[in-house]
C-alpha cells in the first residue's frame, strides 16, 4: 500500500520478548555493550538519544552480515531503456531483494514515494514557505521537460559509546539530486553535470538544510532515520566483532507480499494561453492555445555508510540506562516532598504519605506523557523554552508524528542538537513575519508576493492583455489607491461583523489570512492558529471615483448592437457616500452589464439620482465578484444598438431629476435597473 501508517513502526517490547530473550515493557530501549569479549545486550533508557529500534537493528545486522553493506532501494523505470522511460509504471527494488515486505523494506520505499510526492507538490510541505520542485520550476521559468532523481544520503555518521557502554549513533542525512538523461545506449543515467539551478536540485538543497526539522515532523522520514541510526550501529557491531545472540540472527519476521511493480508518481502541466482580438478566441502565434510541460523524478535510498570510518567510537561521558525505580514506600515523608519539589509539582499541605505517593504516581504519568508535558499547562521536565520550541516543531498542521501515539520517541535533547532545530525553527518565524508584514501593505499583490505565501494561494491565471490579476479578489477596484484608515477600533469592528468575508486563505502552518470589505473599508486579519483570537492586521480606506453621467456621453459611436443584458445586485456600497465609524452603512444597489461584441457598459442610478454609464470600467472584476445576478438574456434577437439604450438612460435620467430632484431612494434606483434591463432584452 502507498501512504505511510504508524501501525508499521516495529514495537520494541514485542519484538525484545518474542526473539531476544528479553523482558521490557517499555518502548525505550537501546544496546549495551555488555562483558569482555562483548556482547549486545538490550536496556532500557530514558534518553532519546540512544533509542534504537530493534527490529531495525536486527534487520540491518543481517544484511550487513550477508551482503557486507547497508540496506539499499530504488524507484526506478521498470527498464532504463527510451522506450520504456514513457511508461505508467516504475519498479521498487531493494538490495538484497528479500527486503521486500519487511519493516526495513516497508520504510525504505515509503520514505523514497514520499519524498516524490513531496517533491511534486502533493502535499503541503512540512517546513513553512519551502517550495516544492515543481513550484520552483514554474516560479523560475525552468520551462522545459525534465527527468531527475533525488535519493536520501547520510552527510555524517559516527558511533559514540557512553559511560555505561550505551552504543548511539550521531548522524546528519540529506538528498541529494541529479538531472537524467538519455545515453549513447538509449538508456537513462545521471548527466555529468547538473545544474544548481535545476529544480529538483534546488529543492534537494532545501530539504538537506532542513532535514532534522522535517524528520522530527513527519513520521516516515524519521523512521527512515532510526533505520539508518540501526545501519549505522550495525556497521559497527560487524566490524568490531561485536557478539550477537543466537536467536537475534532468526529473529527475521515473514516478510508480507508486496507489489513490486506500482504505478508511476509523474506529473504534467499544461498551460492555456487564450488569446483574444475584437471578440474573438484566436490562436496564438505557435498556432494553438497550450503548451505542455513534463516532469519525471525518480531516485531511492542510498546511505553509502562504507565512507565512513567506524574504526574507533568517540566516547561519551554520560549514562544512558534507565535508572532502576524507586521504591516509593522506602521513602520518607520528607524525601516524597521533595522529590515532588524536583519533579515540578506543588506540595499541599496537610498530605500524608499515600497521598504524597498517589501525587507523585499522577506526576510521574504527567511527565511521561510527552505532550501534556510541553503544552505550558501541566508538570514538565523541559524548561519553558524548550516547551516553546518543541510546540513549534510538532504544529499539527505541519507534523504527524501524534499518530505515532505510544511509539513516539521524543527529540534528543543534547544542546548541539537542540541548538539546530532552534535555528531552524527561527527561520520559519522569520517568514511568518514577512507574511504578516506584506499582506498588510496597502498595495498587496498575491502575485507579487510569491514565494512568501503557499503555491495553492496563487491561480496562475495570467491576463495576456497586461491587466494584473494578482490583487487579492475583492480588494479596492483595480487602480484605485489604499490609504490606512484613521483608527482600527470601532470601524475595523464594525467591519468585522458587518462586512463580506471576501478573501480566506490559510498557509501550511494552520495560520488563516482573511479580508474583509464593508462600504469604503477594508479590514485585514490574521488567526495564527485554531486556539488563537483573530488580531486585527490592518485597515483600509479607499474613495471611489464617480462614475461619467450619462448626460456626458456621446450618442454618435455607439452603434454597435447589444448581445447579452444582465441585471445584478449588490452589498458593494453606494459609491459616494461616506462611512463614518457611527454609519450610515451601505446598502445594497442595483445595476445593468450590457455586452456587445466590443465592450462592456455598466449603468446604474447613484443615491443622488445622477445615471452613470461606463465604458469597459476597471473595477468590472470587483463587480462580478461580489454581484449576484439576478437575471441575464441574449439579447441579439431584438436587434436594439447601445444608442437607444443611452436614448433611454438620459431620459430615465432627466425624468427622475423632475420629479425627485438630487436624491434617489434604493427603490427607485432597484425601478431604473429593472426597466433598463427590460429594455434592452
Amino acid at each position: 500500500d502507498i501512504g505511510w501508517e504508524p501501525d508499521r513502526i516495529p514495537v520494541n517490547a514485542d519484538f525484545a520478548s518474542r526473539h531476544c530473550s528479553a523482558s521490557t515493557s517499555s518502548n525505550m530501549c537501546c544496546v549495551m555493550l555488555d562483558g569482555d569479549p562483548p556482547m549486545l545486550k538490550i536496556v532500557e533508557t530514558c534518553d532519546p538519544a540512544c533509542f534504537v529500534n530493534l527490529e531495525y537493528l536486527v534487520i540491518a545486522l543481517q544484511v550487513r552480515l550477508r551482503t557486507g553493506r547497508e540496506p539499499v532501494f530504488s524507484l526506478d523505470p521498470p527498464d532504463t531503456s527510451v522506450g520504456n522511460i514513457q511508461s505508467n509504471m516504475q519498479a521498487k527494488r531493494f538490495e538484497p531483494d528479500w527486503l521486500s515486505g519487511t519493516s526495513v523494506g516497508e520504510v525504505l520505499f515509503q520514505a523514497d514515494y514520499h519524498l516524490k510526492e513531496l517533491s511534486m507538490g502533493e502535499f503541503e510541505q512540512p517546513v513553512v514557505g519551502m517550495r516544492s520542485a515543481i513550484a520552483i520550476d514554474v516560479e523560475d521559468k525552468w520551462g522545459k521537460n525534465w527527468r531527475a532523481r533525488a535519493w536520501f544520503v547520510v552527510k555524517k555518521a559516527v558511533v559514540q559509546v557512553t559511560r555505561d557502554n550505551i552504543l548511539v549513533a550521531d548522524l546528519e542525512m540529506g538528498v541529494e539530486a541529479r538531472e537524467m538523461a538519455l545515453g549513447p545506449d538509449g538508456k537513462m543515467q545521471d548527466k555529468g553535470f547538473s545544474s544548481p539551478d535545476h529544480p529538483l536540485v534546488k529543492y534537494g538543497k532545501a530539504l538537506t538544510e532542513y532535514f532534522d526539522l522535517i524528520a522530527e515532523r513527519k513520521s516516515v522520514i524519521y523512521q527512515l532515520r532510526e533505520m539508518t541510526k540501526a545501519s549505522i550501529i550495525a556497521k559497527y557491531i560487524v566490524e568490531h566483532n561485536v557478539q550477537i545472540p543466537n536467536s537475534w540472527m532468526s529473529a527475521l519476521a515473514k516478510p508480507t507480499p508486496t507489489r513490486l511493480v506500482i504505478p508511476k508518481l509523474g506529473k504534467e502541466r499544461t498551460y492555456h494561453a487564450i488569446h483574444v482580438r475584437d471578440g474573438t478566441i484566436v490562436p496564438g502565434d505557435n498556432g494553438n492555445c497550450l503548451r505542455t510541460h513534463g516532469f519525471g523524478i525518480y531516485g531511492g535510498v542510498d546511505l553509502n555508510l562504507d565512507a565512513f570510518d567506524m574504526s574507533t567510537a568517540e566516547r561519551l561521558d554520560t549514562s544512558c540506562a534507565a535508572p532502576a525505580p524507586v521504591d516509593l514506600n522506602s521513602l520518607s515523608l520528607k524525601e516524597l516532598q521533595q522529590l515532588i519539589i524536583d519533579m515540578g509539582g506543588k506540595l499541599v499541605p496537610g498530605h500524608g504519605k499515600s497521598e504524597l505517593m498517589a501525587a507523585l504516581t499522577e506526576l510521574s504519568a504527567s511527565r511521561n506523557d510527552f505532550w501534556k508535558s510541553i503544552s505550558g499547562k501541566e508538570p514538565s521536565p523541559y524548561s519553558p523554552e524548550v516547551q516553546h520550541l518543541f510546540r513549534e516543531i510538532f504544529n499539527p498542521n505541519l507534523s504527524d508524528r501524534r499518530d505515532e501515539s505510544n511509539l513516539f520517541v521524543p527529540p534528543r535533547t543534547t544542546p548541539s542538537y537542540l541548538k539546530r532545530l532552534e535555528a531552524l525553527v527561527r527561520k520559519e518565524q522569520t517568514l511568518r513575519q514577512k507574511r504578516k508584514d506584506r499582506f498588510q501593505k496597502p498595495n498587496f499583490l498575491l502575485s507579487e508576493s510569491v514565494p512568501l505565501f503557499p503555491t495553492a494561494w496563487d491561480s496562475r491565471f495570467i491576463l495576456l492583455s497586461g491587466r494584473h490579476p494578482g490583487r487579492v479578489p475583492g480588494m479596492a477596484p483595480q487602480g484605485l489607491p489604499l490609504r490606512p484608515h484613521a483608527t482600527t477600533g470601532l470601524a475595523a469592528e464594525r467591519t468585522l461583523s458587518n462586512g463580506s468575508k471576501i478573501f480566506d486563505k490559510v498557509t501550511e502552518d494552520g495560520a488563516r489570512f482573511r479580508v474583509y470589505r464593508s462600504g469604503k473599508l477594508e479590514a485585514r486579519t490574521i488567526q495564527e492558529s485554531a486556539d488563537d483570537q483573530e488580531a486585527i492586521l490592518a485597515v483600509f480606506s479607499f474613495d471611489i471615483p464617480k462614475p461619467p453621467s450619462v448626460q456626458t456621453i456621446q450618442r454618435s459611436s455607439y452603434d454597435d448592437k447589444i448581445i447579452k443584458a444582465g441585471e445584478f445586485v449588490t452589498l458593494y456600497g453606494v459609491p459616494d457616500a461616506e462611512v463614518f465609524e457611527d454609519g450610515p452603512w451601505p446598502t445594497y444597489c442595483s445595476y445593468v452589464i450590457l455586452e456587445t461584441a466590443k465592450s462592456v457598459i455598466v449603468t446604474e442610478m447613484l443615491a443622488d439620482g445622477v445615471v452613470t454609464w461606463e465604458e469597459n470600467p476597471d473595477n468590472i472584476g470587483h463587480r462580478d465578484y461580489h454581484g449576484r445576478c439576478l437575471r441575464s438574456e441574449d439579447c441579439r434577437a431584438t436587434g436594439k444598438r447601445l444608442s437607444e439604450l443611452l436614448s433611454f438612460a438620459l431620459d430615465q435620467d432627466t425624468s427622475h431629476q423632475q420629479r425627485n430632484g438630487n436624491d434617489a431612494s434604493f427603490s427607485d434606483r432597484k425601478r431604473y435597473a429593472q426597466s433598463m434591463y427590460s429594455y434592452a432584452i
